[in-house]
């Protein structure tokens, strides 16, 4: 399993990442790339693989004012759970 992590916010940036995420692998927001999980930009979500887990940075939600714009098939969490969902992983890739 892979954890991608992705902080822009950059459509075609988000679009690699799906494109290549595998079956049960998990995808987190972070930094700009939580603008990805506002209800608005779900475009490049419908096309990808059904069984990606979705994840947001609370923090960086909070920082841009958009903790109550969030889609609801994104999990949000802290620090904490991104330092979980990095143990829980084989490996990263980040996308930026």
């Amino acid at each position: 399993m892979i954890l991608h992590t992705v902080n822009q916010s950059h459509s075609s940036i988000l679009a690699s990442c799906l494109r290549v995420a595998t079956d049960n692998s998990s995808v987190l927001l972070i930094e700009d790339g939580v603008y990805e999980a506002c209800i608005s930009t779900q475009s490049n979500w419908n096309k990808a693989n059904p069984t990606i887990k979705r994840y947001v940075l609370r923090e960086d939600l909070d920082a841009r004012g958009l903790l109550d714009k969030v889609s609801s098939h994104f999990t949000i969490v802290d620090y904490a759970g991104f330092v979980k969902l990095s143990t829980e992983h084989h490996s990263i890739q980040s996308w930026f």
